[in-house]
């Protein structure tokens, strides 16, 4: 295998696809938001523990996630002898996704936070022949 063929070798996964920067970057902050999603709030440290991930990379990713509203500051954890640290907490209604399913009868919308909870879930009848402009300003 020649040099070329090993780097494109090692720059891809076992299901093809390549790894660059980007991937391993959006990997990381996929991963710290999983892990915040279910335990709620924690120290960026106790983030590094628990996802194998460097303190340095975790503060730029928590960073960008208070920036992007997705996380905020909760305050000081209680201190283990040393500087105290901040507490990072998980914003679940910071962010919304929006559904509509149109079927020959009715309209479905929904809206759901990022925990996957309906914030609104509602219906509308319509007559098949109904004019569209009409059903989207219902």
């Amino acid at each position: 295998m020649s040099g070329l063929d090993l780097s494109d070798a090692i720059c891809r996964n076992i299901m093809g696809k390549v790894i660059n920067h980007e991937a391993i970057k959006n990997y990381n902050r996929n991963k710290i938001l999983r892990l915040l999603s279910v335990k709620r709030q924690m120290t960026k440290q106790e983030i590094a523990a628990q996802t194998n991930i460097s303190i340095p990379t975790v503060a730029n990713n928590i960073e960008t996630l208070i920036s992007e509203g997705i996380v905020d500051e909760a305050g000081m954890a209680n201190s283990t002898g040393g500087r105290r640290a901040m507490m990072v907490r998980f914003l679940p209604d910071s962010h919304f996704s929006f559904g509509v399913d149109v079927s020959p009868v009715r309209v479905r919308m929904v809206m759901s936070n990022l925990d996957g909870d309906f914030k609104y879930d509602d219906c509308f009848p319509y007559r098949l022949g109904d004019d569209m402009s009409s059903i989207i300003d219902e």
